[in-house]
């Protein structure tokens, strides 16, 4: 499973943490759900891509930064197999390090 975590301001971000100035979000794409029906890259060409030999999506490593967190839900919520999952990251949160 693929993980890659992202930054936003608490104001640009739908997952803002009341108690934070920024969140990190998490995007997995669970290899188990995914049957290759490709919406995702639709959505979010530049953040997802397609293993063809495998028939699905993975997320593209540190492609997620610069994803608008509105997109990424998007993706999440028309997979027909839900399969993608985008998560407030609070083990991230606070080190700057992660971001």
């Amino acid at each position: 499973m693929t993980v890659v975590t992202i930054c936003r301001s608490a104001l640009k971000c739908p997952m803002r943490a009341a108690d934070e100035g920024a969140s990190a979000m998490r995007v997995r794409v669970d290899p188990e759900r995914c049957r290759g029906h490709a919406r995702c890259l639709t959505i979010a060409p530049d953040v997802f891509d397609f293993l063809d030999l495998e028939d699905r999506a993975v997320v593209r490593e540190g492609a997620v930064s610069g994803a608008d967190p509105a997109v990424l839900r998007e993706a999440e919520r028309e997979c027909p197999e839900q399969a993608i999952s985008v998560e407030l990251d609070t083990e991230a949160q606070g080190n700057d390090d992660e971001h």
